[in-house]
């Protein structure tokens, strides 16, 4: 799948324009800020040795250096991999299919992943599920950096996430709502599994098209995935979760800013990793006790505005005539995508990402709750939900279409106020 209209590789030569790019980061970063970035890093390498780890991994609430160690790398990486962004031509273009108006480098899924190695390093946080994603991820980011860099065309990336996602079940790493006593219901097993993560992965990385929006999104997703696996004493994935929130947190500052654009985008370096890592942590979690469908309805919650994005644009696009098979639903990009009907309904990016971050939010608390709940009840609490979904389609809908219909009526002609004539002698 594409990575959407706002990101992908660069449309032709610009390499003239890299060394006024990175002269403006050297404005930036004046050598005192670059060194203090530096002995910041140089501090937390500290963190990876024996003694200090063994401090860590004996420190209460384990949960805090994770945060810590994750975040403080992120934050001081950060500026290093847009260096490196540009340095490599890993750069983001504007043109008339994207939203922001100035060359931003790409790759910050670099200081992401980075900070999420270097906190489970420090923690020792690893076990064998974990070791294999985090494998199996790691592959992916690399193939996230040559698309940042070069572009990878849609079907080999494809291609890539279905492979990485069968040897996880080949691991062990598998949804399990159907049967598994008979050869139908474990093949069920497998399909659904490899939809699950190819299918997440590729929604998350649609989002990663507004300044702050994806990595926003990995913040309230991982909390809650976190929050609710510390409460069913399920602390390896709250401390991953914990790792990818503090990534995430460090990593911010430099996407979402308040009165300026952003200075790096996550690229699919970060959002594919990202998106791929949090839909593994969904597979490898028990989330409920009883039936299977119990187990899954809190992820479907705390994901809930990816799916429902990627099952709205598929079927529009569908209903449109723009997509008339699997190639072209593959390689089609458009801004038709949930963050960008709210921005034309709304008329601001800022608004249409909190708007989602709220939506998001509300369905996160109900995944807190619905655990708890019976079988009938969470059956209820997903259908309500839905109900929300689809009245928020219905209101932006309706707005935009009130909207472009005010923009095809004709103006009315302004009266021009003239001076009355002095009466004639």
């Amino acid at each position: 799948m594409t990575s959407g209209p706002e990101h992908g590789p660069a449309p032709g030569p610009h390499s003239a324009r890299v060394p006024a790019l990175i002269r403006d980061w050297k404005l930036r970063y004046p050598p005192a800020r670059r060194l203090l970035l530096a002995a910041g890093l140089v501090a937390l390498c500290l963190l990876l040795t024996d003694p200090v780890r063994a401090f860590l991994r004996s420190f209460p609430g384990r949960w805090m250096p994770v945060l810590l160690v994750s975040s403080l790398f992120s934050l001081c990486l950060t500026p290093y991999v847009e260096l490196l962004g540009l340095k490599a031509g890993a750069v983001d273009w504007p043109d008339r299919r994207k939203i922001h108006n100035r060359p931003t480098p790409r790759l910050g899924g670099g200081a992401i992943f980075i900070g999420l190695i270097s906190a489970f390093a420090a923690n020792g946080i690893w076990d064998v599920q974990i070791a294999r994603l985090m494998t199996c991820a790691s592959l992916l980011f690399l193939l996230g950096v040559a698309e940042d860099i070069r572009g990878v065309p849609a079907r080999g990336r494809l291609a890539v996430q279905v492979i990485l996602s069968a040897a996880l079940i080949h691991a062990g790493l598998a949804l399990h709502l159907f049967p598994r006593e008979t050869l139908p219901g474990e093949m069920a097993n497998w399909v659904l599994t490899i939809l699950w993560m190819t299918g997440i992965t590729n929604a998350f990385n649609f989002f990663d098209g507004m300044d702050g929006l994806a990595s926003g999104l990995a913040i309230l997703m991982a909390g809650f995935l976190g929050a609710i696996a510390f409460f069913t004493e399920q602390p390896q994935l709250g401390w991953v979760s914990t790792a990818i929130l503090g990534a995430c947190v460090g990593f911010l500052p430099y996407n979402f800013k308040r009165k300026a654009p952003a200075e790096i985008f996550l690229g699919d370096s970060g959002s594919t990793v990202l998106g791929f890592i949090l839909a593994g942590l969904a597979v490898h979690g028990e989330w409920a006790v009883g039936h299977p469908l119990l187990n899954l309805a809190p992820p479907l919650l705390i994901f809930g505005v990816l799916i429902y994005d990627m099952v709205h644009t598929t079927v529009s696009r569908i209903a449109r005539g723009d997509v008339r098979g699997f190639r072209q639903w593959l390689e089609y990009t458009g801004k038709d995508h949930l963050h960008h009907r709210l921005e034309a309904l709304l008329r601001s990016k800022r608004k249409a990402v909190f708007t989602i971050f709220l939506l998001t939010f509300c369905l996160g608390l109900s995944a807190l709750v619905i655990r708890h709940v019976s079988l009938r009840l969470a059956l209820v609490l997903l259908l309500q939900n839905l109900v929300i979904l689809l009245l928020v389609t219905l209101l932006e809908h309706a707005g935009n279409q009130r909207e472009r219909r005010k923009g095809d009526a004709p103006r009315e002609t302004e009266k021009v106020r003239t001076r009355p004539a002095p009466p004639s002698v």
